[in-house]
């Protein structure tokens, strides 16, 4: 996860998922601290940004889940502008470990490192296209299946979404 977008933008995949939500002008989205939003009903904002917490950010994405040193980080949900949602574990600020992303055009379930798709998963899209292997860097790397929507399918090694 180091632009906001990733190289499937096209197909609306955010591959980095930290880098589209600034809260702080010149502060990259990693260093970003926890501010409680004022909605009602939210939790109560953690003076140190630790904990369970609710968050909007100013460009209407939000965040609920648990916070570390002001960081999300332990399991949440992230909501985009765009209506995208990323569940899962997160580390540092970064979307890392299990989760699943979805889109209006695909879902993907599996791993993540550092805010990209990496390790085990499988990515369908509204064409019924899926893919089922492992990803590295955000890419399709290494062993993997997909099948188009006419039936036909690919097994075998991917290399740099190829």
């Amino acid at each position: 996860m180091g632009t906001a977008c990733c190289s499937e933008a096209k197909q609306g995949q955010k591959e980095q998922l930290a880098g589209s939500q600034p809260v702080q002008a010149g502060a990259p989205a990693s260093q970003q601290k926890a501010k409680s939003s004022a909605q009602p009903g939210a939790p109560a904002a953690q003076a140190d940004g630790d904990g369970y917490n609710y968050k909007v950010f100013p460009d209407g994405s939000r965040y609920e889940g648990q916070w570390k040193d002001g960081l999300k980080h332990g399991k949440g949900r992230f909501i985009y502008p765009d209506g995208d949602v990323y569940d899962g574990e997160w580390q540092d600020g970064k979307a890392h470990g299990h989760g699943t992303y979805t889109s209006k055009q695909s879902k993907y379930v599996g791993e993540w490192q550092s805010d990209l798709k990496h390790g085990q998963a499988v990515e369908e899209w509204d064409d019924t296209s899926k893919y089922t292997g492992t990803y590295s860097h955000g890419q399709k790397h290494g062993k993997g299946r997909f099948e188009w929507p006419d039936g036909s399918v690919y097994d075998g090694e991917f290399r740099n979404n190829n």
